[in-house]
C-alpha cells in the first residue's frame, strides 16, 4: 500500500515524500530472517524471483533479467549497445541520475544534456542537439530523481515512433503508478524497462533490480553480466518482499 500526496503530513523537497510515504515496506522486515546457510551459490537464472516478478508484471519471465540493483543493468545495457555500435550516443536530461553519463562515459559513448524542462523532449529537440536516432539511446527516469520531473507516455512514443531507442529508468513506478512496460511488444528492439526494490521496499542495501524488455534484449543482457549478480540473501528478500 502507498500514501498518495494528498495524505502528506507535510510538504517536503525529496522525491520519495513528494510522491508518497512508503508503507509498502513496513511488512518486508516484520518477519525479516537472514538465511543461515549460504554456502551454495544462488541461481544464476534467478528462476524463482523471474517467476515473482512475472506475476507482478504480467510480463513473461524470458521478458526479465535480474541484476545487483538496477545500476548494474543499466551499465550492462550501455556497454553492449556501445560494442555494437561505435558512434553510440546517451542523451540525459538533468537533473536526473547522477550515474546515467558515469556509465556512458565509462564505455565511451557520446554524453548529450538536453534542457532541464521536459515537457519539451521530442525527435525533433534530439536531432537539433545532433542525437540522430540511429546512434541514440534517450534516459528517461521518469519520475526524475531528484527533482520528480515526468515525461509524458505520447513523449515517449514519439521517440520511439521516431526510431530512438528509449531506456524507461521507473525506479519509482509504484508512487508514480504508469508504466509504459506495455509498450515493449510494439518497439521490441528500442525500448527497455527498469525497475528496483530500493524504493517501494525500502531495499536499496540488497541490491536487486530487474529489467523488463523483450527476450532478444534479454538474451543481449545475460550474454555481457556475470553468472552471479545477487546473494542469495538478496534474492529470498524479492521474494520475502510479497511483490
Amino acid at each position: 500500500m502507498v500514501k498518495k500526496r494528498g495524505d502528506l503530513l507535510e510538504k517536503t523537497t525529496t522525491l520519495h515524500l513528494e510522491y508518497g510515504i512508503n508503507l509498502h515496506a513496513d511488512h518486508v522486515y516484520d518477519s525479516y530472517t537472514p538465511l543461515k546457510v549460504t554456502g551454495a551459490y544462488p541461481d544464476p537464472f534467478s528462476t524463482a524471483n523471474r517467476q515473482a516478478l512475472s506475476e507482478y508484471t504480467g510480463l513473461a519471465t524470458d521478458m526479465i533479467v535480474c541484476g545487483s540493483g538496477s545500476d548494474e543493468l543499466i551499465d550492462i545495457y550501455l556497454r553492449f549497445n556501445k560494442l555494437a555500435d561505435d558512434l553510440l550516443t546517451v542523451v540525459v536530461m538533468p537533473p536526473m541520475y547522477y550515474q546515467y553519463p558515469v556509465y556512458a562515459s565509462r564505455v565511451g559513448a557520446k554524453v548529450i544534456n538536453l534542457p532541464h524542462d521536459r515537457t519539451q523532449l521530442s525527435s525533433e529537440l534530439l536531432k537539433e542537439y545532433g542525437a540522430t536516432p540511429e546512434h541514440t539511446v534517450v534516459m528517461v527516469d521518469n519520475p526524475s530523481n531528484p527533482a520528480g520531473d515526468l515525461v509524458a507516455r505520447e513523449q515517449i512514443v514519439e521517440l520511439l515512433e521516431a526510431g530512438y531507442k528509449v531506456f524507461a529508468d521507473e525506479a519509482y513506478f509504484e508512487f508514480y503508478g504508469h508504466t509504459v512496460s506495455d509498450l515493449i511488444s510494439s518497439y521490441p528492439r528500442q525500448l527497455v524497462v527498469s525497475r528496483t526494490l530500493s524504493k517501494f521496499c525500502a531495499m536499496a542495501g540488497s541490491r536487486f533490480g530487474y529489467v523488463l524488455a523483450d527476450p532478444q534484449l534479454i538474451a543481449e543482457f545475460n550474454k555481457h553480466s556475470g553468472p552471479f549478480l545477487h546473494s542469495k540473501n538478496s534474492m529470498s528478500s524479492v521474494i520475502r518482499s510479497r511483490l
